[in-house]
């Protein structure tokens, strides 16, 4: 939609991604030699996404068939509406901007190391933290452990902890809470608001304490 909704050139919704009645939709070929070595479109996803509303318009059969334009239409959340469109009208979101909406994308917040010894990790994954999605804090730690203490802080400033032997990375003021484990704990983070937060756990219980590694997740509006 090279003018964007409001049909006016040069304005912020102009938008090179295909709207769903774009005659550019499975209009390409795939079989020419420029797309050779190319998997990708300029939104860095498939390149060959098949819509199924459209048929095949050159050989060769039962390969999905490319778009014309840089972007490739898709639906990721097959509601025959392009995820494109959804983003626009903000039926779904794409808060990062790469063009697949948050509902579809599986990404892990940024591990940043730090961990002690012992065996106890923690992660974060799932949709993008935009608003109305969430990720799944996840805990490892080892059997003998009877619970965890959850850090998280917005300051980032790793501390060596002689007691620990280790680097406890988020700084006051921070939030805490400690939650029951047996070799693991499984808790759901929400998104919706803008901001970084640096987590740690820490376990604790037969095996003595273990800080785990740090992590920082991005919250996205």
């Amino acid at each position: 939609d090279l003018d964007g909704f409001d049909n006016v050139l040069g304005t912020a919704d102009d938008d090179l991604r295909l709207t769903d009645l774009s005659p550019c939709i499975d209009a390409g070929d795939t079989a020419s030699a420029f797309l050779a070595g190319i998997s990708l479109d300029a939104d860095k996803q498939e390149r060959f996404e098949e819509n199924p509303s459209v048929p095949p318009n050159v050989p060769p059969p039962g390969t999905p068939q490319v778009d014309i334009g840089a972007y490739e239409w898709r639906d990721c959340n097959a509601n025959a509406i392009s995820d494109a469109v959804e983003a626009h009208l903000g039926t779904s979101m794409d808060g990062d901007g790469n063009g697949l909406l948050d509902e579809c994308e599986t990404t892990c917040q940024k591990d940043l190391g730090y961990a002690g010894p012992g065996s106890t990790t923690i992660a974060v994954c799932g949709h993008p933290l935009s608003t109305g999605n969430a990720s799944t804090f996840t805990l490892t730690a080892p059997a003998t452990a009877t619970a965890a203490t959850i850090l998280a802080s917005t300051v980032f400033q790793p501390t060596f902890d002689p007691g620990l032997g280790a680097f406890l990375v988020p700084a006051p003021p921070w939030v805490g809470f400690t939650v029951p484990t047996s070799g693991g704990a499984s808790l759901p983070v929400p998104g919706g608001f803008a901001a970084s937060v640096f987590v740690q756990a820490a376990s604790h219980g037969g095996a003595g304490v273990e800080l785990s590694n740090a992590l920082r997740i991005d919250f996205l509006p």
